[in-house]
């Protein structure tokens, strides 16, 4: 290899070898292992040739023309510095950079070694999320190189599309993910920390007594009375979604009319008993005896069926006999979407604004209305601290009201003043 004082001039002039001779390398005199590399098709590099842990290695720093000489050098004396005091080795690192994991793998790895640890609809819910909006914006980008611009920017764009709640759900799973991602050595530091989330108040939306009478009515006349029932089986216990749509023969003990919710199907993770009142029970027994008809009848379909048609068939006895609410389609083996179905009952009730969320809150109204202490309430819906049912506190105001103006009757000696009757509340005229 020649040893010359490179210019920039000289490295544009420098001949292109020929086939045979593979490459030409010159080396810098100023700056020691500094060199550039001329291939048969005339592209120019710098390259850097040094040794790391006994091994003789040759870096390629960036092509020329696009760096220069100045550059070139600038960026070898800090490579070498690297080697001889740091220990560091770039082509191993940049090798290491190459192999390094993707947005893609990391999500790939947390759907296998953490989701299945999460209850169903956390893991259907964290699915969406992931083939959604966080892969289709960053699953080609490295781990390693995500940061902080990103995440926020990735937040950004789901609430700017008018969705400020699932921006925050987003922003949670992503926090989940590389912090994943540090435990498993793939980072350092979590870039989803420090991003501010959207604020959101805490909806209180309530079904009045004529919307429940309505929504009841569009109930009865639903095309698909499977997700009917599960909109009715909502409105009678207060549960939440997933744990409904999700819920299990074996959860339920209808002679003595309750439901064990396990811990893996409960948001606060551990096991839920609850009573049932007369309509859920009476619910519940009617798609018992429907499904206990269909397993009758798939036992006949089953021996008379071969190959595939006995393999969906047997499925499907599988799903019948797990779930109260089976689906053929999808790998939960239940019911899944209900977003559809509630935007079809809701236009048919003529409400507005309601959410199937809300019919856990408007089951809280009810309880409240009804006399029903705001701890007993807490442990009906599962709620894991008194200031989650504190929501629903107001609530009492109308029977304290009305108490007081029964004291002040009695104090006074003149009839009690009537009691307003509030939306969706029905209150007697004392």
């Amino acid at each position: 290899m020649a040893t010359k004082l490179l210019t920039d001039t000289m490295i544009k002039a420098l001949p292109t070898p020929s086939k045979d001779e593979r490459m030409l390398i010159v080396r810098d005199s100023r700056v020691e292992g500094l060199g550039v590399r001329v291939l048969p098709t005339g592209t120019r590099a710098f390259v850097l040739d040094y040794t790391a842990a006994g091994r003789r290695r040759l870096y390629t720093i960036g092509k020329f023309p696009e760096w220069k000489i100045v550059r070139a050098r600038a960026k070898a004396t800090e490579l070498k510095d690297g080697i001889e005091h740091h220990q560091k080795d770039p082509a191993e690192q940049k090798r290491e950079a190459r192999v390094a994991p993707t947005v893609a793998d990391l999500c790939e790895q947390f759907q296998k070694e953490h989701m299945p640890k999460l209850r169903p609809s956390t893991r259907s819910d964290y699915g969406r999320m992931i083939e959604n909006d966080i892969k289709p914006e960053l699953e080609n980008r490295k781990v390693r190189k995500i940061e902080y611009a990103d995440l926020a920017k990735l937040h950004r764009r789901i609430t700017d599309r008018g969705s400020p709640a699932a921006a925050n759900f987003c922003l949670r799973l992503c926090s989940k993910l590389f912090a994943f991602a540090i435990r498993h050595r793939m980072i350092e530091t979590n870039p989803a920390k420090g991003i501010e989330y959207n604020r959101s108040q805490p909806r209180n939306r309530y079904l009045s007594s004529d919307e429940i009478k309505e929504l009841t009515k569009a109930l009865n006349k639903y095309a698909d009375q499977d997700v009917a029932d599960i909109f009715r089986l909502l409105m009678l216990t207060g549960a939440r979604r997933g744990e409904t749509r999700s819920a299990k023969w074996e959860q339920f003990d209808l002679t003595e009319g309750t439901w064990t919710k396990p811990s893996s199907a409960t948001k606060q993770a551990r096991e839920h008993r609850v009573p049932l009142a007369a309509p859920a029970r009476q619910l519940l027994a009617k798609r018992r005896a429907q499904a206990d008809s269909e397993l009758r009848s798939l036992k006949r379909q089953i021996a008379a069926a071969s190959g595939h048609k006995r393999s969906e068939l047997v499925e499907w006895r599988r799903r019948v006999e797990a779930f109260v609410f089976p689906s053929r389609k999808g790998a939960l083996g239940h019911i899944e979407n209900l977003k559809k179905p509630w935007g079809q009952l809701c236009k048919a009730a003529k409400i507005t604004g309601a959410r199937t969320h809300d019919l856990r809150h408007t089951a809280a109204s009810v309880l409240a209305s009804s006399g029903a202490s705001l701890p007993l309430i807490g442990q009906l819906l599962g709620h894991t601290t008194v200031a989650t049912t504190a929501r629903y506190s107001h609530l009492f105001d109308d029977a304290q009201r009305a108490a007081v103006e029964r004291l002040g009757a009695v104090v006074t000696g003149g009839p009690s003043a009537e009691v307003i009757e509030l939306k969706g509340r029905r209150r007697e005229k004392r």
